[in-house]
């Protein structure tokens, strides 16, 4: 399974990350979430030579400055969380970039994930609340990630879950075996990535999945 801890700030958050189960760490490049980095920040935290991908996650950016953004910060995934047509992502693609679909959970996902299998790599389910693309720490329910975990496995791609996980109710959402999670809000203590919620998190993750064998 997929893990991703999202929303990284510092330098501190970063080694957090480093030390744990993540496979991605993920940055957000849009100036009105509160977790906001510029490329800049994320040089000085120096990620280069770790196993962790990083991701850029973006909203609606200009194709120029996202991909100048993605050099900066030397990323390897550019997940996109606005209402960009598949033609803009193919662009991103074609450069050389893994590049995934953020899409709100709703009665219109499944069409809208077969709407773009062709030109991504990985889908990231989110809840949706009012016009915020993401980082919302609201839970969607969680019946619909069979659904969209094998739509994403017929399509060959990765399919995160994203939205008010924490270590309460992992559990819950375990019990549908998602292929990938994404954590930001849920590993957070006043608005800074927590060592002791990561672990515990991670426990009941690791507990979860040698039960399920």
């Amino acid at each position: 399974m997929h893990i991703k801890y999202c929303g990284i700030q510092t330098i501190e958050d970063f080694q957090l990350a480093k030390a744990g189960l993540a496979d991605y760490v993920g940055f957000i490049f849009y100036s009105k979430s509160k977790r906001y980095v510029t490329p800049e920040k994320v040089q000085v935290m120096n990620c280069s030579g770790f196993e962790m991908k990083k991701v850029g996650v973006f909203v609606n950016g200009a194709p120029s400055e996202v991909l100048e953004t993605a050099v900066k910060a030397d990323l390897q995934v550019i997940q996109c969380h606005g209402n960009e047509s598949p033609e803009e992502l193919i662009f991103y693609k074609n450069v050389g970039y893994e590049v995934w679909k953020a899409l709100p959970h709703g009665p219109q996902t499944l069409q809208a994930m077969e709407r773009y299998k062709g030109v991504v790599d990985g889908y990231v389910i989110d809840s949706k609340v009012k016009e915020q693309f993401g980082g919302t720490g609201v839970a969607f329910d969680w019946n619909f990630v069979p659904a969209y975990t094998n739509t994403a496995r017929s399509y060959s791609k990765k399919c995160f879950i994203a939205g008010g996980i924490t270590e309460s109710n992992i559990d819950s959402l375990m019990y549908y075996h998602p292929d990938g999670i994404d954590l930001s809000s849920g590993i957070e203590s006043d608005g800074k990535k927590d060592q002791q919620k990561i672990k515990r998190i991670e426990r009941k993750i690791l507990h979860d999945i040698q039960s399920s064998r």
